[in-house]
């Protein structure tokens, strides 16, 4: 049930990677208890490229992500890629806002991207 409330925050902060400039929701979303991040932030991505995308969360409850990668032109298209991926303490920690720390945990997924246009993971 928990993985499953991850993967609908995942959705929630739908991660568009359009190809002229990719957008993606900062760390600083944590506090929610979930976070979506690029290695293309705000810059063009050539086809053909590795894109990464890394799902954090501090729910330790979670234990593992499905990436769905939706082809343009909307990034609502087809999937053409599903994967799921287990989660794994980074190794970071996190301050949440009443002070208390707690474990950060990832997990990624990349794809090289054939086709231009706004992609939705």
């Amino acid at each position: 049930m928990k993985a499953r409330l991850f993967y609908v925050g995942i959705s929630a902060v739908i991660l568009s990677l359009i190809m002229s400039s990719a957008v993606y929701a900062p760390l600083a979303t944590l506090s929610t208890g979930y976070a979506v991040t690029s290695n293309y932030e705000g810059v063009d991505v050539p086809v053909g490229s590795e894109v990464i995308i890394t799902a954090l969360t501090i729910d330790p409850t979670v234990d593992r992500v499905t990436f769905r990668w939706h082809e343009p032109p909307d990034g609502n298209g087809p999937v053409v890629r599903e994967v799921t991926v287990f989660v794994v303490d980074s190794g970071d920690d996190y301050e949440k806002n009443d002070g208390t720390i707690v474990d950060i945990f990832v997990a990624e997924d990349s794809y090289y991207p054939t086709v231009i246009g706004s992609w939705g993971v």
